[in-house]
């Protein structure tokens, strides 16, 4: 009768055992599926927020007032704020999302670095090239030998903000879709 009951424990304490590690699996795979979606919901609000930048729909009364120079730097002020997390972003990009969003998000932001940069040449803003560092002064050396082939600065500046909401929007698509198939399925 011992040995029954020592089985039936034994038995028992296995169950137990196999439940637990089954409960403990299932949670680290939804903090690791609820990490995932807060990373990626942070790159869509970047996104975003480049997208609604150059709508100057916002800008105030008094800047408005002011004409279209005014403007352009509310706008270059805003982008410049979208700008400051360019390597958060990346960093999340590359460390989680690597496959799927890396390419989209470099486009997002060469094209966002040329245009502020532009933006900030056309507008006369003395040291254009301040507060640019590391890949951005790359991107700029690229924008500068663009102009030294020829290029004005008005025509890359309108390119690159095509080319910039192209970019968000296509980022924009990718990370919906990637949000939908992190969505748990029911």
């Amino acid at each position: 009768m011992a040995a029954i009951s020592s089985i039936l424990v034994a038995l028992g304490t296995s169950i137990l055992a196999l439940a637990t590690f089954k409960i403990v699996q299932s949670n680290s795979e939804q903090e690791s599926h609820d990490r995932r979606e807060r990373l990626l919901d942070k790159v869509v609000d970047w996104a975003t927020e480049i997208n609604s930048c150059g709508l100057n729909a916002d800008a105030p009364d008094y800047v408005v007032a002011r004409g279209m120079k005014a403007i352009r730097a509310h706008t270059l002020l805003k982008y410049g704020v979208v700008f400051s997390r360019n390597d958060y972003i990346k960093s999340i990009v590359e460390g989680d999302f690597n496959k799927e969003l890396a390419a989209d998000v470099d486009r997002v932001i060469f094209a966002l670095t040329a245009f502020m940069f532009l933006e900030r040449k056309s507008l006369g803003i003395d040291e254009a090239r301040k507060g640019f560092a590391g890949t951005a002064l790359n991107i700029i050396k690229e924008v500068e030998e663009m102009i030294g082939q020829g290029a004005t600065v008005d025509d890359l500046t309108k390119r690159f903000a095509h080319e910039l909401a192209s970019a968000g929007n296509a980022l924009l698509i990718k990370a919906g879709k990637l949000t939908a198939s992190l969505a748990p399925s029911g």
